[in-house]
């Protein structure tokens, strides 16, 4: 049986024919050694470093991505808060005095118009009229009247609104809650549902 064969490097390049392992000296067989070992660690270091290539452009990519969605989400704040402020500007008028709407997201959990203006009518400051074929909410004479009252009509709107003086009517309706012991009750809710219930119940019991 013949022995397995081998190239040798002469000089640092391959030669031509092969030779017999057996036949090597040592020092022949350590550069075979060598050579080969040397050929199998560039090829891992080749591998290597293009993988690292490509993680290296994953995570660029990763990195690009993120940065874009945080630009997203900082737009979408912005424009959240652009839309706020315009809805708040909107709503309020001359200082101090709000509409329903602006008046009930003072509340925290904040109620509706329709919920404002039926908690309004249970503590004593409006009442409900029928208007055009539907129920609105009016201010007695009373909280109409002095410098500063506790509403006024708004002047420039095309049908009957009202504005609230938000100082004056917080604490009217905190006097009339702390009065009847409802306050806490009134405080202690956490959803907007629960409060809901709780104003239909009173306005029921109390208007």
């Amino acid at each position: 049986m013949k022995d397995k064969e081998q190239p040798i490097e002469s000089n640092g390049e391959e030669t031509k024919e092969l030779i017999s392992v057996d036949a090597l000296t040592p020092e022949q067989t350590q550069t075979l050694l060598n050579h080969l070992l040397a050929k199998q660690i560039g090829g891992l270091q080749a591998r290597f470093y293009q993988l690292q290539k490509e993680n290296t452009e994953i995570r660029g990519e990763m990195e690009k991505e993120a940065v874009e969605k945080d630009e997203k989400i900082d737009q979408l704040k912005e424009n959240l808060h652009t839309i706020a402020d315009t809805r708040s500007q909107r709503s309020r008028w001359r200082g101090d005095y709000y509409v329903q709407t602006a008046l009930g997201e003072e509340f925290e959990p904040a109620i509706g118009r329709v919920m404002m203006g039926k908690l309004l009518q249970i503590v004593g400051i409006c009442q409900s009229e029928w208007v055009d074929k539907s129920y609105r909410t009016k201010p007695y004479e009373k909280y109409q009247r002095g410098n500063m009252p506790i509403a006024r009509r708004k002047p420039d709107a095309e049908y009957p609104t009202w504005l609230f003086h938000r100082e004056k009517t917080m604490m009217t309706i905190k006097n009339w809650f702390e009065e009847h012991d409802l306050w806490i009750e009134f405080s202690a809710h956490e959803t907007q549902k629960q409060r809901h219930i709780f104003i239909n119940e009173l306005y029921e019991q109390y208007y």
